[in-house]
C-alpha cells in the first residue's frame, strides 16, 4: 500500500514524488529541487520525465543506472538550456514483493518502523546531488534494505522537518521520527 501527499510552499512546488508500479514491485521516487516557485516546478518536472522515461525503458535497471541516465538529462536542461544552477536532491527505490529496497540517490533520510520491534530506524542516504554534474555513477551509492510484514517505509522532503510553529522552534527530524 502506497499513500501520499503534497502541500507546496507556493503556488508551484518543486518537490517530487512517485509511485511507478512494474513486473514484481514498483519504483519510488522522492525528491525536491532547491528553491520555490516556477522555476523550481519546471526543474522537477523535468526530473520526473526524465526518470519515468529511464524507469519504463529498463524497468529492472538499478536505481544507481536509472539516476545517472537521468541525471545526465537534467544536467543538460537545467545547466545549458535553462542556464540555471538548480540542483535535486532525490531518492529513487526499486521496491521488490519480497521486501527487498534497493535504493540510490541523496535526500532526506528514511525512516523504516520495523513491526516487530515497534521501532524506527533512521536510513542515511549517501550520493550527490543530481544535475550539479554531468555524470553521478561514481558519486551514486546504492544501498539494500528488507521490509518485513507490516514494516513501514516513511519518505519526506525538508517541508515537515523545518516547519516551525507559532514561536518559531522547528519541527525536526526527532520528531517526525516519534510521530511514525
Amino acid at each position: 500500500e502506497c499513500a501520499a501527499r503534497m502541500i507546496t510552499a507556493t503556488s508551484v512546488g518543486g518537490d517530487y514524488y512517485e509511485f511507478l508500479p512494474v513486473a514484481g514491485g514498483c519504483w519510488i521516487g522522492i525528491g525536491d529541487v532547491a528553491g520555490h516557485g516556477l522555476q523550481a516546478g519546471l526543474v522537477m518536472i523535468q526530473a520526473q520525465s526524465a526518470i519515468q522515461a529511464a524507469i519504463l525503458s529498463q524497468p529492472d535497471a538499478e536505481p544507481s543506472r536509472v539516476l545517472a541516465t537521468a541525471n545526465r538529462v537534467i544536467f543538460e536542461n537545467v545547466r545549458n538550456r535553462l542556464g540555471s544552477d538548480a540542483y535535486i536532491t532525490l531518492s529513487l527505490i526499486r521496491y521488490h514483493e519480497d521486501g527487498r529496497i534497493v535504493s540510490a540517490g541523496a535526500h532526506e533520510e528514511a525512516i523504516i518502523w520495523r513491526a516487530a520491534s515497534k521501532r524506527c530506524e533512521r536510513v542515511p542516504v549517501e550520493g550527490t546531488w543530481l544535475g550539479v554534474i554531468a555524470e553521478v555513477g561514481p558519486a551514486t551509492v546504492q544501498t539494500t534494505h528488507t521490509l518485513a510484514d507490516d514494516d513501514l517505509l516513511v519518505l519526506y522532503t525538508d517541508g515537515i522537518v523545518e516547519a516551525r510553529n507559532d514561536t518559531g522552534e522547528v519541527f525536526g527530524l526527532d520528531r517526525v521520527t516519534a510521530l511514525v
